[in-house]
């Protein structure tokens, strides 16, 4: 949840800055960003009020996202320290949500 929103954060500095911005990203880019940190706060929600479904979407997400940023940890020799903490985060994450206690709590137990 933390990344989605310092995601957000950094789409709507770049925004606000614009041309000053030190970033080279277009607008859509900066569209897509912010369409995907808001897609994984809205599953966060969604699996904190305990819906089964958004749990195991916020695994699918956070699984292809932990694969590319694997994939590009791996094709560049020396990567920026940043690279590396966003995937270690992403893949704790990932750790996390799939963990039994996660599972239990999402589903939790019928009241007879």
């Amino acid at each position: 949840m933390a990344k989605a929103a310092v995601t957000l954060t950094a789409v709507v500095a770049a925004l606000l800055l614009g041309d000053r911005s030190t970033a080279d990203t277009s607008g859509l880019e900066l569209a897509v960003m912010g369409a995907g940190a808001l897609g994984l706060l809205g599953l966060w929600a969604f699996m904190l009020a305990r819906h089964a479904w958004a749990r195991l979407a916020l695994m699918l997400v956070c699984t292809i996202e932990a694969v590319t940023q694997l994939f590009a940890l791996g094709a560049d020799a020396d990567p920026p320290f940043v690279v590396v903490m966003s995937t270690a985060v992403t893949v704790l994450i990932l750790i996390a949500v799939s963990s039994d206690g996660a599972r239990r709590w999402v589903r939790p137990a019928l009241r007879d």
